[in-house]
């Protein structure tokens, strides 16, 4: 993903943290992904750093921030 097709959201996150090259948010820890009753994913990260983007809809795709801890 070019930085001129970045979500708002992911651009922010990546200017606070920067970048982890090679991952994806799917991957870390803080982010959460729910299939009921309707799918939906949320990187929780983004609760601490910008409240408005908490509830913000996340790709699991989308390339990881600084900020990411693979999950366990």
């Amino acid at each position: 993903m070019s930085p001129q097709t970045e979500p708002t959201r992911l651009k922010f996150m990546h200017g606070m943290h920067g970048t982890n090259p090679g991952e994806v948010c799917a991957h870390c820890r803080h982010f959460e992904y729910n299939r009921r009753p309707t799918t939906s994913a949320r990187y929780n990260c983004a609760i601490y750093t910008e409240k408005s983007l908490s509830h913000a809809a996340w790709a699991r795709s989308w390339p990881a921030c600084g900020k990411f801890e693979r999950q366990l």
